[in-house]
């Protein structure tokens, strides 16, 4: 379990440091508020899942993450992107439903049909 609420212990820094081939990390409802930079070490990631967390922005060392085919930030307090976001031209899928943005974000430009982001219950929705 790699939860991280109130930050990441220095353990699971060090495990994330360390973790360059995982290709699928999933940390949903566990109560993550935050992301460590280490994050950025996981260059083989292809989908990372932090559905139902309470995570409020991403760091910019995401961008890193140049293999990531599939992140699903979905349920957080996000209000933003970090420009890195839009750096992911491997990215197929984004999920960012329920989040506090108020305008649409900068995402991946190869994102361009309506089945490859999922941005419903954002506040600009409505």
């Amino acid at each position: 379990r790699l939860g991280m609420e109130d930050g990441a212990t220095e353990a699971q820094k060090d495990y994330l440091k360390h973790a360059k081939r995982a290709t699928l990390l999933f940390c949903y409802n566990l109560g993550v508020d935050k992301l460590p930079e280490e994050i950025g070490f996981l260059t083989n990631m292809r989908w990372l899942g932090l559905k139902e967390n309470h995570i409020k922005e991403l760091p910019e060392i995401i961008k890193n993450l140049k293999k990531l085919e599939i992140l699903d930030v979905s349920e957080n307090l996000l209000t933003q992107f970090p420009l890195g976001v839009a750096q992911l031209t491997k990215l197929q899928k984004l999920y960012f439903y329920k989040n506090q943005f108020q305008a649409y974000p900068d995402v991946p430009s190869q994102l361009k049909k309506p089945e490859d982001v999922f941005d419903w219950g954002n506040p600009y929705c409505s």
